[in-house]
């Protein structure tokens, strides 16, 4: 993993070059360079001026590899949220995928940046991966060490964020903002149903608030996650784009009237919002696309 921002990058790309070489004498398939980087190397740099990414992008393209594996390491994101949050982080991981796809034509697959894979998409990344597990939604290393109970979330597509379940959810159901976030899958119908009928969490066991109770709310988010990804993968290329704008900017706008309700609530994280839009518009507007 990358974590000197001034490095030469001469020793991964020795590992690299190892890892070809064997790749290529045991097996004929597509072979992918991972490019694992620390945030600490994009987070006070905009992208455009960071060369180190140019750097990465120039010697894994020199390689002759199929595609290109990316993950970053989110030491500087906060303990408790989920979501990567931070601008320069995010708009610095767009920018090298459009160098390394657009510009290099490389397959790109993109982890641990959950459903900000959507966006990676749109600028190019031919996958994205996520587990639901914090420990499998985002790559922090600090994670591994600290440990932590799962409790169960509700994802809301339609306002990017994880809804915490305690009181949260409730909260907005009675004030009438079921629609700023409601995400309809097989797994969330009867959560939803009963929000309707006026019942709280707490009615619906698969989805009452409590340790390890998460086998349904994780099934939603993936569910939700394969529509998302097969609705925006079924546009044409041009309108990727637009198509995610309008949804983060849609999910800006709903996060703002969550907030106003909930306050300064601990519980549910929705600062990242902004960040992910702003990162998308920054992508736009230095590569014109």
């Amino acid at each position: 993993m990358t974590v000197d921002p001034g490095t030469s990058y001469d020793r991964e790309i020795d590992w690299l070059d190892a890892g070809i070489r064997y790749a290529r004498e045991c097996a004929d398939r597509p072979v992918y360079a991972t490019v694992a980087i620390a945030d600490g190397c994009l987070r006070y740099t905009d992208p455009e001026r960071n060369s180190l990414l140019d750097l990465i992008a120039d010697s894994v393209s020199a390689r002759g590899v199929d595609g290109v594996y990316i993950v970053v390491e989110q030491g500087g994101e906060a303990t408790e949220s989920r979501q990567c949050s931070n601008f320069r982080t995010l708009a610095s991981l767009l920018h090298l995928i459009h160098l390394l796809a657009r510009d290099s034509g490389l397959s790109v697959a993109v982890n641990f940046v959950g459903s900000f894979g959507l966006v990676c998409i749109a600028a190019g990344a031919n996958l994205w991966a996520s587990g639901w597990y914090k420990s499998q939604y985002r790559m922090r290393l600090a994670d591994a060490i600290a440990g932590g109970r799962a409790f169960p979330s509700y994802w809301s597509h339609l306002a990017a964020s994880d809804l915490s379940l305690d009181e949260d959810f409730d909260n907005l159901v009675a004030a009438r903002l079921l629609g700023c976030f409601q995400d309809h899958t097989n797994a969330s119908a009867g959560l939803l149903q009963a929000a309707r009928s006026g019942n709280r969490v707490s009615d619906v066991p698969p989805w009452r608030y409590a340790q390890s109770n998460v086998t349904t709310c994780s099934e939603h988010f993936f569910l939700s996650s394969i529509a998302a990804t097969t609705r925006l993968s079924n546009l044409p290329e041009s309108q990727r784009l637009p198509s995610v704008e309008q949804w983060l900017t849609q999910a800006v706008s709903n996060t703002q009237q969550v907030a106003r309700r909930l306050g300064s609530s601990p519980k549910t994280k929705i600062g990242h919002v902004r960040g992910w839009l702003d990162a998308l518009l920054h992508y736009r507007r230095t590569h014109n696309v």
